[in-house]
């Protein structure tokens, strides 16, 4: 989380370098990264709108949900 949370929007998160779409593509969004030994996949994903009044990790990670459900 950035330090300005929950002000500011959560912006990226990693899953398992290997996650592709059902067509073999990368995910929009998305770079794959070398942390140690390990590969992993970057998504820079954010919501265009944040209110710090009301969303929260939950609200973004239903955000993140959509997403890939869209991206399939």
């Amino acid at each position: 989380l950035p330090a300005s949370y929950p002000q500011g929007h959560p912006d990226m998160f990693w899953a398992d370098g290997d996650l592709r779409l059902a067509n073999g593509a990368l995910p929009a969004s998305t770079t794959v990264e070398q942390i140690g030994p390990q590969q992993w996949l970057r998504f820079s994903w954010h919501p265009s709108k944040w209110n710090p009044g009301a969303d929260s990790l939950l609200s973004y990670f239903e955000f993140v949900e959509r997403r890939l459900l869209q991206a399939k």
